[in-house]
């Protein structure tokens, strides 16, 4: 691991996201007042900031063992292979979104052809 202020700046975002991640993992539904969507969104919160911590990784070009090593270090809970699945889902995430929008574009304004525009 680099050792400079960024870089453990970026690695105590990436493990301090990982702990949160792990911990609404774990958590009851009594945490969540019972209530699974409380739990659901809290869950995809989560997710979504481990990701976006990641990927912002991902983009300072620090390694990806790196990477895995603050995951698993702020989640101790999470395996390996969690970790893996983590680094993979950041970085695939933008292209998910960008199909995301595609799929949701598609869907409110039909499927456009060519012909579309001709009467």
């Amino acid at each position: 691991m680099s050792t400079t202020p960024d870089s453990r700046e970026g690695w105590a975002r990436v493990a301090r996201a990982a702990a949160s991640y792990a911990r609404v993992q774990a958590d009851d539904l009594d945490v969540y007042y019972g209530s699974v969507e409380l739990r659901r969104i809290a869950r995809a919160n989560a997710k979504r900031d481990l990701e976006h911590a990641i990927r912002r990784s991902l983009e300072d070009r620090e390694s990806e063992a790196w990477i895995l090593d603050a995951v698993r270090a702020g989640g101790p809970s999470l395996d390996a292979i969690d970790a893996w699945t983590e680094l993979d889902d950041a970085r695939d995430g933008p292209e998910r979104q960008a199909e995301a929008i595609r799929r949701l574009t598609r869907d409110l304004l039909g499927d456009l052809g060519p012909e579309a525009g001709e009467e």
